[in-house]
């Protein structure tokens, strides 16, 4: 699996501005679904329509993968958030810092985001003040309510501080939401598409690790219904998922 794994540092000066519109017709189902979401209030919905599943990080940071496990993230790094298993070389990366404002508890947030295609690569950096997108390592300015094409393989639209990033290969398409304080993402992807990374897969209720392997789940004594995992399993899983290890 090859995911590219180093995002730039967000101190770049904003030189060689792109600014190309484009429109893409006929999206896919999932790309599509979550577009209209996205228009009517900035969101991707939680669990769209059959054919489509999504998964979100919000805050600092709450995560529900696309089979509907939450958790909370609290570790530092940069992680691998969804790997397309399908040789496209499709791939979402997020690096995590800790909260500097919270003085009270180490969680961490969401500082950037990375979208690989094989050829391609597109990313999202939150500042103090503004919102850092790079293409292909190039500094890129989206106008509000704009669209960017990313070559052949999908695009970038904004709204206001809202972006929806479309892998029109794979029908998946991305929502985040950048503010003073968090970068929100939702991820929407085919019902059926063979993903691993902290968001899961979308067809399975299990995780895998970084190494392929199942997240061992036991049954919970006190409901049947429900099972367990270790929290060193779990942060195991976590740690799997971080490049800089």
């Amino acid at each position: 699996m090859n995911i590219k794994n180093t995002l730039l540092l967000s101190g770049l000066a904003l030189a060689g501005f792109v600014n190309t519109v484009y429109a893409v017709e006929n999206a896919a189902p999932c790309v599509s679904y979550a577009e209209a979401s996205w228009f009517l209030n900035g969101e991707s919905p939680y669990q769209a329509f059959t054919k489509c599943r999504s998964g979100s990080i919000v805050s600092d940071p709450h995560i529900t993968t696309f089979n509907g496990i939450a958790y909370d993230h609290n570790f530092p790094g940069d992680y691998a958030l969804v790997a397309l298993q399908d040789g496209t070389g499709f791939s979402i990366n997020g690096r995590f810092i800790f909260d500097k404002a919270n003085t009270v508890s180490a969680y961490t947030i969401p500082k950037a985001i990375q979208f690989n295609w094989s050829e391609h690569s597109l990313e999202i950096h939150r500042s103090e003040d503004s919102t850092l997108v790079f293409l292909d390592g190039a500094p890129l300015k989206v106008k509000n309510n704009g669209k960017v094409a990313i070559g052949d393989v999908g695009y970038i639209q904004r709204k206001d501080k809202s972006y929806l990033i479309a892998n029109t290969q794979s029908d998946i398409a991305t929502v985040v939401n950048v503010n003073k304080f968090y970068v929100d993402i939702n991820v929407t992807v085919p019902s059926e598409t063979d993903t691993v990374g902290l968001l899961g897969q979308p067809f399975s209720l299990g995780l895998l690790d970084g190494n392929g392997a199942a997240l061992p789940v036991t049954d919970d004594s006190s409901d049947t219904g429900l099972g367990h995992v270790t929290r060193a399993d779990f942060v195991d899983f976590i740690e799997s998922w971080r490049f800089n290890q």
